[in-house]
């Protein structure tokens, strides 16, 4: 067991309503939860407990934990709350009052950089191997591929990277963040499911659901849920088009091209509607997914349209807005965070 620090049985008794023990999932990696060796060194749950705690003047205690643990301890009263994906709750769903969800996550399958494309899930040969966290249910894989468990997210990545497997599930926040690290992840990726991240309480917890809930809400009227969305979410932006549209295998440096206005058509000649997302968003986007500073962006296209040679990027504030308008238009092309694919839309190019 490894805590940040863990109390003796005496100290225990004496100051118990002054701790909220959060047992923190090993299973769970960055962003969601930073690890150093194998002690928390913060992430999203970490920081968001430390906001609960807080607000109820109690002192925060984070224990790691193996998922074959997890259960059976929570379950047994050893700890106060734990906060997972619904994807990975097992017998302590019922046995755990939950909070308010925290944000929605996506389970996404991923394959390494020398991975062909494809369309649906499908399209995976029957009996392959998947890389999946132990102790994640996802329907959509049962009876058709072959899993290989791993311990974390983050062995998960590593696994993948060595060529284990040619597939893995992984979820949105932890594909944004290993791309970012120089994963040589393939350019396409493939929805499998939507889950929640939320917070359960065992019936000895100092703090209820409904309270945990209150903190929560708190902290959504401060920002710092936002903010913490935005660390779970972001970065991870993808290029996109309807899953009407004819565009398929296009070179990722080519849709970069056209977005930075080098270029007004790609590959059999197309020459796509481009879509942009606007705000801060943008900005986000320019930096990571075309890599350039946000005025770069700008005055690139100031000058594109002073010469009366090229129209910007069409820019829309709501990522949803900016999805809809793809699905009414196959031949457009856009820019989307990763949180916002569904599959309506076939991803050429992601970081």
């Amino acid at each position: 067991m490894l805590a940040i620090p863990l109390l003796t049985s005496a100290q225990g008794q004496a100051g118990r309503a002054t701790v909220l023990r959060l047992a923190v999932p090993t299973s769970l990696g960055a962003p969601l939860v930073d690890w150093d060796e194998q002690q928390v060194r913060g992430g999203v749950i970490p920081r968001l407990a430390r906001h609960v705690s807080d607000s109820h003047g109690l002192r925060l205690e984070l224990i790691a934990l193996p998922p074959a643990r997890l259960r059976s301890e929570v379950l047994a009263g050893q700890y106060d709350a734990v906060c997972l994906p619904s994807s990975q709750r097992g017998s302590e769903r019922d046995a755990l009052e939950w909070a308010a969800p925290v944000l929605e996550i996506s389970e996404l399958l991923v394959a390494h950089g020398e991975v062909p494309r494809l369309e649906q899930l499908a399209d995976v040969e029957a009996d392959s191997m998947v890389g999946i966290v132990q102790g994640l249910t996802l329907p959509a894989l049962d009876g058709r591929l072959r899993r290989e468990d791993a311990l974390s997210e983050d062995r998960l990545a590593k696994k993948l990277a060595a060529r284990r497997h040619p597939y893995a599930v992984i979820s949105q926040p932890a594909a944004s963040y290993w791309r970012a690290q120089g994963l040589s992840l393939a350019g396409w990726t493939l929805l499998l499911d939507r889950v929640r991240l939320q917070c359960g309480l065992s019936s000895a917890s100092p703090v209820s659901a409904a309270q945990w809930s209150q903190a929560q809400e708190a902290a959504r009227q401060s920002g710092l849920l936002a903010q913490l969305a935005r660390q779970a979410l972001m970065p991870g932006f993808a290029l996109v088009v309807s899953r009407a549209s004819e565009l398929r295998l296009i070179p990722e440096q080519q849709l970069v091209d056209l977005y930075l206005g080098r270029r007004q058509s790609i590959a059999g000649g197309h020459s796509p509607r481009l879509l942009m997302l606007g705000g801060t968003l943008r900005s986000d986007a320019t930096r990571q997914l075309l890599q350039r500073e946000p005025t770069e962006y700008a005055a690139q296209w100031t000058a594109q349209q002073f010469g009366g040679r090229r129209r910007a990027p069409e820019e829309f504030e709501d990522p949803l807005a900016l999805r809809a308008a793809l699905r009414q238009d196959p031949k457009a092309l856009g820019v989307l965070p990763l949180w916002a694919l569904d599959a309506s839309v076939r991803v050429l190019g992601f970081r």
